[in-house]
Order: C-alpha cells, then structure tokens, then sequence
C-alpha cells in the first residue's frame, strides 16, 4: 500500500443540501494522518485524524449493533405473549 506522504484532495460525487444548493463532498488526506471535509465553494471545513474516525466508526457500529439486538428481543418477546 502507498504510504500518505503529501495532499491528496478528491471531490466525491456525494452531495448535500447547503444554502440552499446542492453541493459535492471535498475530501483532503493531509500527511500524517488527518482526514478534512468540506462541503464546496465553502470554507467550513472538518477535521479528524485516522484513529478517530476509526474510533467513532466503531462505536457507531457498536451501537447499530445493540439496537438491532434490542429490536430483535423485544419482538422475540411481543410473539412469545400472543
């Protein structure tokens, strides 16, 4: 795998609603490890190193998880009482 060693800045073919325009999704991998996002023709910008998004990622993850688990018992149990 290529290692990160300089700017890499993408638009993304995602779009979000702003001000009331639709906008694509600029992504930036800034060397050593930090992700940005922002929103273009805007300067509002978003910052997050590699492990944290890992990290939010995975409690994210965790929590869909448990809801899905939760969902699952309570209707597991709404059929046991009928």
């Amino acid at each position: 795998m290529t290692k990160l060693e300089r700017l890499l800045k993408r638009e993304t073919p995602a779009l979000v609603r702003s001000q009331g325009k639709l906008r694509e999704v600029v992504i930036e991998l800034r060397p050593p490890f930090v992700i940005r996002l922002r929103l273009k023709g805007t300067r509002q910008s978003y910052e997050i190193t590699a492990a944290g998004l890992l990290q939010v990622l995975g409690k994210l993850n965790a929590e869909r998880i448990h809801e899905e688990r939760m969902a699952a018992r309570k209707a597991k149990r709404e059929r046991s009482r009928a």
